[in-house]
């Protein structure tokens, strides 16, 4: 049996959030019902990216999402504050 490593630090999501390593990015992503063609439309989501700085974060996101109508990301990262305020509306 393997003894398990003990790690030094932790990077969690909100030590990336405080480093300002976090991008929310919108989505429009195609509604596909499997019977359906065409599409029956499109539906919007809001994802978090881990990247430090936005152009990797718009690489990683079109990685994930190659067929993604659109995208939006902000020009600066999301804030604790920001953050907070949207996971409370939701």
């Amino acid at each position: 049996m393997t003894e398990s490593m003990i790690a030094d630090i932790i990077h969690d999501f909100d030590s990336h959030l405080d480093s300002g390593h976090v991008w929310m990015v919108e989505l429009e992503l195609e509604w596909m019902d499997e019977h359906s063609d065409p599409p029956n439309g499109w539906f919007n989501v809001h994802t978090y990216v881990v990247a430090p700085n936005r152009d990797l974060a718009q690489y990683i996101t079109t990685t994930l999402y190659p067929d993604a109508l659109s995208f939006v990301i902000d020009d600066k990262p999301v804030t604790r504050e920001g953050y907070a305020t949207r996971r409370d509306r939701s």
